[in-house]
C-alpha cells in the first residue's frame, strides 16, 4: 500500500469537493490493514543525524520533515494501533499534505501542520484521559456535556491565561479545516465557549502586540560588536589558515601504528588531536581558533540588521551565497513563506554584509576541508553517526552549520548560535543589552515598551537598567522600521525585500516608521538632497557625453550640447507658456540641473524624476517609462535594456517560428514584446547620434 491508496481507503468527497476522513467505525480495521498502514512510506530525509535519516514511515511516531530543521510531526503513540485518537491525527497530517482540504488543491506544508498537530494532540490526550476513543464521538454528546466539556478543556487544559493557541483553535475547528473530524455543532459549540471565557479575559488585557524593534542604541552596540569580531577575524584569518593547512597535511599520515589492533572506532577530536606531532603548538592553535567562535554570530548579526531576512532564511545560506553583480549585492537563500516548497530568493545587502560573508566562507571552508580529509582517509576508523554527520554537512555546504572547534569539525543545521551568546571572553562586553533612558524614550514613542509578546512578562513595560530581550525576528522588524522612518522607501519596497505577498503583511512591520522624529526626518532630508545632488551630477557628465536616454534623457543631451533648455515659466498664467534657458558652459547647466532636480527614484531600468506625480512608480511597464519627460536612462542602467532586448528578440523569434493558429494566442504578447524591443532599441542607440532628433513625433506609450 501507498500513501495514495491509504488516503482513498480513509477518505471521501463531498459534493462540494471537501475532502473527509472517514469514522473509524466504517473501515474494516484489523491486524492486517494496520500493519499496511504502518509501513507506507511518505518520504525520505537527510539529516545531520543518522537516526533522522531515511524512510518516515506512517506508522512511527515522529515524522521526520525534509523541509526545515525542526518542523517534525510527533505523534502520541509508537504505531497507528495505539488507538483511534492518534491514527485520526495521523491521518489528518497525511491528507492534509499531500491533498489538502478540497479535492484539487495543494497540501499544506508540514511547518504549518506542527502547529495544528500539536493541537490537536493536546486535545486528544484530554479526550483520553476522558474515556474517548474518536474525535467523531464528540459529535454524539448533548449541547449540555459537550459545552461543559470544552469549558473544562479550555479552562483546565489550555489555561484561559494562555493566548497562543487560540489562532490554532480558529484555523483548525471547521468542519472544513478539520477534514470532517469535527462537526459543524461541534465547532460552533467550541467556539461560543471560547468567545465567552476570551470577553471576560480581555476586559482588562492590553490590546494585540507586535515584535518590538531593537533601540537604536542598544542596535548600533549589538553592530560594533560584530564589526569588531569581523574586523578582528579579518586580520587573523591567514594566520588561521596557515596553521589549519598544517592539520589538513597531518591528516594524510599514517598512524594505524600507533593505534591499537582491535580497530576500535574514533571521532573526529581525537583524529585531529593526535596526527599533529610535537612541534605544532596545540595552545597557540586553540587560542587562536577561539577568536572565531563568534564569527558565525557576528555575521548572523549583518545579514539579519542589514537585508530583513527571517532567521530561518539566514541559516539556510549556502557558500557561495554573496554575490556582487552590476553594482549590487546581494545574498541569496531558501524561503518557504512564499511557496508551498522551498524557494531559493535573493536579498538586496550591502557591501559590509557581503565582505562579512566572504570571509566566514573562507574560514568554513578550512573546517570543511577537515571532514573531506577525514572521509578520504580515515572513514574506516570513524564512528558511523559521526561520519554520517561530516558527509551531510558536505553535502548542505551551509554557511552557518560548522561547529567551531580548534581540533574537531561536525556540523548543526543551526549552528549553535542564534540564541546570541557570545563565546569568547573578549568579546563579551561589547554584546551589551543594557537598556538606557534613551532606548526607553525610543520604545514609548514607538509603543513597542514591552518585554515580551508571551509568558509572566507579556506587556510589562521595560525600565532603566533592564537587559533588552533580543530576538531574531526584531532584526526584521527593525530593517522595515529604518527604511520607511528613514525615507529610504516605501511600503512597497519592503514588501519586495521581505517577499510577502501583500502590502498589509508590510503594513506590520513598517508602520512603527511614521512614528519616527521631527529630527530624524530633517536629517534624511538632508540625506536625500546630497544623493540627488550626487545623480543630478551624473546626469550633468552624461549629458555632456550625449549618452543620456529617455524621454528626460534625450532633452538634457540636448541641451548639454546647445547649452539651452526649455523649462515651464512659473510667471505666468499659462501653464503651457515654455520659456529658454541659456547656459553659457557645460559647467552651468550642471548647476542648473543639481539645483532644479528635486527629487530623484532610482529604478532598475532608470531614474524617475517625477516624484509622486509617477502614478506606476515608474515600475510596471518599463517600455512606457522611454519616452516620458521625466524619465531618465544613466550608463548604469543599459544593461538593464540589454537584458529587455535580447528576451524580446528571443521571444519574437520564437514567436514567428509558430504556426498561425499558435500565433493567435500569443498576439497580444507578440504587442509587449515589439513595443519593449522598440523602446530598448531607442534607449541603446549609438551613443554619437543625436537621439532627439529621431525621437521626436515617435511614441512608445
Amino acid at each position: 500500500m501507498n500513501s495514495s491508496e491509504l488516503i482513498d481507503l480513509c477518505t471521501y468527497v463531498t459534493e462540494k469537493g471537501f475532502i473527509y476522513i472517514k469514522p473509524l467505525s466504517s473501515i474494516k480495521l484489523d491486524a492486517a490493514l494496520l500493519d499496511a498502514f504502518d509501513s507506507v512510506h511518505l518520504w525520505d530525509t537527510n539529516r545531520k543525524s543518522q537516526k533522522q535519516s531515511g524512510s518516515v514511515l506512517f506508522g512511527q511516531r515522529t515524522w521526520i520533515s525534509y523541509e526545515n530543521t525542526s518542523r517534525n510531526l510527533v505523534f502520541i503513540d509508537d504505531g497507528s494501533k495505539g488507538g483511534r485518537l492518534d491514527l485520526e491525527m495521523r491521518l489528518y497530517a497525511l491528507v492534509s499534505h499531500f491533498r489538502g482540504k478540497v479535492e484539487g488543491s495543494s497540501g499544506f506544508k508540514l511547518s504549518t501542520l506542527q502547529s495544528h498537530i500539536a493541537t490537536l494532540k493536546k486535545l486528544a490526550l484530554w479526550m483520553r484521559r476522558n474515556g474517548f476513543e474518536s474525535f467523531h464521538h464528540l459529535e454524539d454528546m448533548s449541547d449540555f456535556a459537550l459545552r461543559n466539556f470544552f469549558h473544562s478543556y479550555l479552562t483546565e487544559e489550555l489555561k484561559i491565561s494562555s493566548q497562543r493557541p487560540w489562532r490554532t483553535l480558529d484555523d483548525l475547528f471547521t468542519p472544513q479545516s478539520s477534514l470532517g473530524l469535527f462537526s459543524t455543532r461541534v465547532c460552533h459549540m467550541l467556539s461560543e465557549v471560547k468567545n465567552s471565557l476570551l470577553a471576560a479575559f480581555h476586559k482588562n488585557k492590553n490590546t494585540a502586540q507586535s515584535h518590538s524593534i531593537i533601540p537604536t542604541p542598544v542596535h548600533k552596540k549589538t553592530l560594533k560588536f560584530a564589526s569588531t569580531v569581523i574586523d578582528n577575524c579579518e586580520a587573523k584569518i591567514d594566520e588561521w589558515e596557515a596553521q589549519n593547512e598544517i592539520i589538513l597535511l597531518s591528516l594524510d599520515r599514517d598512524i594505524r601504528s600507533q593505534r591499537d589492533r582491535k580497530n576500535a572506532k574514533l571521532v573526529p577530536n581525537i583524529i585531529l588531536g593526535g596526527v599533529v606531532n610535537n612541534s605544532f603548538d596545540t595552545k597557540g592553535f586553540t587560542a587562536l581558533s577561539s577568536e572565531f567562535d563568534d564569527l558565525k554570530l557576528a555575521v548572523y548579526i549583518y545579514i539579519l540588521s542589514f537585508t530583513g531576512m527571517r532567521y530561518n532564511e539566514v541559516l539556510s545560506c549556502k557558500l557561495g551565497c554573496g554575490e556582487y553583480i552590476d553594482g549590487t549585492y546581494t545574498v541569496s537563500a531558501e524561503t518557504t513563506k512564499v511557496n508551498e516548497s522551498k524557494l531559493l530568493v535573493s536579498w538586496v545587502a550591502n557591501k559590509e554584509t557581503y565582505q562579512a560573508i566572504k570571509l566566514l566562507e573562507r574560514y568554513v571552508t578550512g573546517m570543511m576541508r577537515r571532514a573531506e580529509k577525514i572521509i578520504g582517509r580515515w572513514s574506516k576508523w570513524v564512528l558511523p553517526e559521526q561520519l554520517h554527520n561530516l558527509a551531510w554537512g558536505l553535502e548542505e555546504r551551509r554557511l552557518f552549520s560548522v561547529t567551531d572547534s580548534a581540533f574537531s569539525i561536525s556540523f548543526a543545521e543551526s549552528g549553535r548560535f542564534t540564541g546570541f551568546d557570545v563565546k569568547c571572553e573578549k568579546y563579551q562586553p561589547l554584546f551589551d543589552l543594557t537598556l538606557t533612558a534613551q532606548c526607553i524614550e525610543e520604545l514609548e514613542r514607538l509603543e513597542c515598551n514591552y518585554a515580551s509578546l508571551r509568558g509572566d512578562k507579556k506587556g510589562k513595560p521595560y525600565k532603566v537598567g533592564d537587559k533588552f530581550n533580543l530576538t531574531n525576528h526584531m532584526f526584521r522588524h527593525t530593517w522595515a522600521y529604518f527604511v520607511v522612518a528613514n525615507k529610504l522607501g516605501h511600503h512597497d519596497d519592503v514588501t519586495h525585500q521581505f517577499k510577502h505577498l501583500s502590502k498589509a503583511m508590510s503594513a506590520v512591520y513598517g508602520d512603527r516608521g511614521l512614528l519616527a522624529a521631527d529630527e530624524l526626518v530633517e536629517l534624511v532630508e538632508g540625506f536625500e538632497r546630497v544623493l540627488t545632488k550626487q545623480v543630478a551630477n551624473e546626469l550633468a557628465d552624461q549629458a555632456g557625453r550625449l549618452s543620456l536616454r529617455g524621454g528626460a534623457g534625450e532633452r538634457f543631451n540636448k541641451a548639454a550640447q546647445s547649452l539651452v533648455i526649455g523649462i515651464t515659466d512659473s510667471t505666468s498664467g499659462n501653464k503651457a507658456h515654455i520659456k529658454q534657458v541659456h547656459f553659457k558652459d557645460i559647467q552651468e547647466f550642471k548647476a542648473f540641473l543639481v539645483k532644479n532636480i528635486d527629487m530623484v527614484r532610482g529604478l532598475p531600468h532608470g531614474y524617475c524624476t517625477a516624484g509622486d506625480a509617477c502614478k506606476i512608480k515608474g515600475a510596471a511597464v518599463p517600455a512606457g517609462c522611454v519616452a516620458c519627460g521625466s524619465f531618465v536612462v544613466a550608463e548604469r542602467h543599459k544593461h538593464h535594456w540589454v537584458a529587455m532586448k535580447k528576451n524580446a528578440e528571443s521571444k519574437l523569434s520564437r514567436y514567428n517560428l509558430m504556426s498561425p493558429e499558435q500565433q493567435a494566442e500569443y498576439e497580444l504578447f507578440k504587442i509587449t514584446w515589439e513595443k519593449d524591443l522598440k523602446a530598448a532599441n531607442r534607449v541603446l542607440i549609438d551613443n554619437n547620434e543625436p537621439t532627439w532628433q529621431k525621437a521626436e513625433g515617435t511614441s512608445y506609450e
